[in-house]
């Protein structure tokens, strides 16, 4: 079992290495190209469109198959041809197609999710997510910063190229692996009435909660503070270090839920104190004057996004069956997708229209507003 977790651990951080190993400088990169705010934000958002479309049909497709290997294959591979699509070509067009591509590879972060938490008892769900967290964050952490540094030396290209070969190497690592056999009741299910079976009211607002999470993170570290950072005089690799710094401690959040802060505090509570941080750090982006306070600012972003990502993966496992887990995950996962979607497409709309601390300030506000939703709702296994 060590020898699948240290394999799998593997695969995971180079396919997430594979994703946003450009990330930090992609959008800059697009303005290079003498591309809009308004076409930035369509190309960036056609990640979340493909991950909207198709995580919930992967996750029913892998329930049914109860084999969810080749489906986490499907994705490291989808993840590397992406890569080659920015490395090849320059038109908006094949960029808009590479983007949806690094997104269909994304879409299988559902198998992913269920295959790793089932080497793990049930009831430590929120803990195994934790662990997956970390590792995946670890992976953005690294990639970003040696990202920055390769287009700092050798160009915008390189990054995509190292990329490709990320998910060679996690192809290879997760070939190796093997896939804990669980019991199932039935595999002849419906997806009419496997929606029915997954779908519940608590998983909605978890799923809601999700997109805002993530319309957060598409819309600021992922989107336009990159932008802000460049007004405030950042170079390649300076941006590749403010996304690392938010990476750092969003793993060490989700390290902490992971091992040790779940035995001290209740989910509920971690996720109030997660989105807290997460408003603030977003509201107050406005006022910031240089990259030292930028980082600063970024750091408590990402610590608040590591706190609430890896419990609300943790929840959606708590609210459903073991039958149920890929298409309940798969539904999250989609409609947290949204958030992926509108963050670059409504920020690009508003960053034309009101500059980007309108986009700093929409995004605050709609994470503050899941505060008083997170104070009344209840959390529990179910």
């Amino acid at each position: 079992m060590r020898k699948v977790l240290v394999r799998y651990y593997i695969g995971t951080f180079f396919f997430w290495f594979s994703q946003y190993v450009y990330v930090p400088i992609l959008s800059p990169y697009l303005r290079e190209l003498g591309f809009s705010l308004s076409m930035i934000g369509v190309i960036l958002g056609a990640y979340g469109t493909s991950q909207f479309f198709l995580r919930i049909p992967i996750g029913f497709w892998s329930d049914r198959k109860k084999n969810y290997k080749p489906f986490v294959l499907a994705g490291v591979g989808c993840s590397g041809l992406g890569c080659l699509g920015y490395a090849l070509f320059s038109s908006r067009w094949f960029f808009l197609g590479a983007r949806t591509l690094s997104g269909i590879g994304a879409s299988f972060w559902v198998s992913f999710a269920v295959l790793f938490a089932s080497y793990f008892p049930e009831e430590e769900s929120s803990k195994a997510m934790g662990k997956l967290t970390f590792c995946m964050s670890g992976a953005l952490l690294v990639c970003t910063i040696l990202g920055g540094w390769l287009a700092d030396c050798y160009g915008y290209l390189i990054p995509f190229w190292v990329g490709a070969i990320g998910a060679l190497i996690g192809l290879l690592a997760l070939v190796g692996i093997k896939e804990k056999k669980v019991k199932f009741s039935s595999s002849g299910i419906t997806f009419r009435k496997a929606m029915y079976r997954a779908w519940s009211p608590s998983l909605g607002v978890v799923s809601l909660i999700g997109a805002v999470l993530y319309f957060n993170s598409f819309a600021n570290i992922y989107g336009f503070v990159p932008l802000l950072a460049v007004q405030l005089g950042s170079n390649k690799t300076q941006l590749g270090i403010l996304t690392a710094l938010n990476l750092a401690s969003y793993s060490l959040a989700s390290l902490f839920v992971g091992t040790k802060l779940l035995n001290l505090l209740s989910e509920r509570t971690v996720l109030l104190g997660g989105f807290l941080l997460i408003a603030i750090s977003s509201l107050t982006l406005p006022i910031v004057s240089n990259l030292p306070l930028l980082y600063l600012n970024q750091t408590v972003n990402g610590f608040g996004r590591g706190l609430a990502y890896a419990i609300l993966m943790g929840l959606v496992f708590h609210l459903v069956s073991s039958d149920e887990r890929a298409t309940a995950m798969g539904l999250f996962q989609s409609l947290y997708s949204l958030g992926i979607l509108a963050g670059p497409l409504l920020g690009g709309w508003v960053g034309d229209s009101w500059g980007i601390h309108g986009v700093f300030i929409l995004s605050g506000v709609l994470a503050f507003l899941v505060v008083p939703l997170l104070w009344k709702m209840k959390i529990a296994r179910q």
